[in-house]
């Protein structure tokens, strides 16, 4: 009388079954890595000499922004060789920097626009009036890199990169109050302020300005404000008041 033979034949079904459940995981383990790109940062903190400095950079300084008195920014970066802007109405402009006069979505991410070094806008929020919120008429300094400096900057660099310097609450007057007008019924009000405490340091710049414009439908009424606050980890090192 033969024995049935299912004990047999289970036992060499699992026998092959055990080989390839090893297996499994070697293959997963065995499976390549996605590759990371590598991305190198860097960066200095200090100031460098435009001669030393391997880019074509254009700078106006306090001075002339005073001297100028601008109403529009067209009127001080446009003495900056390689730079043009068009005025058009109200505070609104069209940047031409080596490039051709961009509008519309084309300028879009053609330039990068900087205050202190830090974008305006962010990546893909940009327009043609991107000079529209910063506060040019009480800048310290405005710098302007003619050529490509996506490398530099960020991805909207392509043509070229305006960047407003502001001054830090030291260099401000403890109070400045100003006005002035101009034609078409042009007027504007500044006031800078700075106070100094324990450690910290804080700075305030405000602008207003009204303009009739120069044809219809081209006036406009505008404020800027800029406050800065500087806190110092050793109240005794703290910078003086200038």
């Amino acid at each position: 009388m033969t024995e049935p033979k299912e004990p047999d034949f289970c036992l060499r079904r699992l026998r092959r079954a055990v080989p390839l459940a090893l297996m499994l995981p070697v293959g997963v383990l065995a499976a390549p890595s996605p590759h990371l790109e590598e991305v190198v940062v860097t960066a200095q903190r200090q100031a460098v000499p435009t001669l030393a400095t391997p880019l074509s950079i254009g700078r106006v300084g306090v001075a002339d922004i005073d001297l100028v008195g601008a109403t529009h920014s067209s009127e001080v970066l446009n003495r900056i060789p390689g730079a043009m802007v068009q005025r058009g109405s109200g505070q609104e402009s069209l940047t031409a920097i080596r490039s051709p006069v961009l509008t519309g979505a084309g300028s879009c991410g053609a330039f990068l626009f900087l205050e202190n070094g830090v974008p305006v806008r962010p990546v893909g929020f940009c327009n043609v009036n991107g000079m529209l919120e910063i506060n040019t008429e009480q800048a310290d300094a405005i710098e302007i890199l003619r050529g490509t400096g996506t490398a530099l900057y960020g991805s909207n660099a392509v043509h070229g990169t305006i960047n407003v310097l502001q001054d830090e609450p030291e260099a401000l007057p403890d109070l400045e109050l100003g006005m002035g007008a101009g034609e078409d019924a042009y007027g504007r009000v500044t006031v800078a302020a700075a106070r100094a405490g324990a450690g910290v340091d804080a700075g305030l710049r405000a602008f207003y300005a009204h303009d009739g414009g120069w044809r219809d439908a081209s006036g406009y009424d505008e404020e800027k404000l800029n406050a800065t606050i500087v806190v110092s980890d050793d109240p005794d090192t703290a910078s003086p008041r200038k």
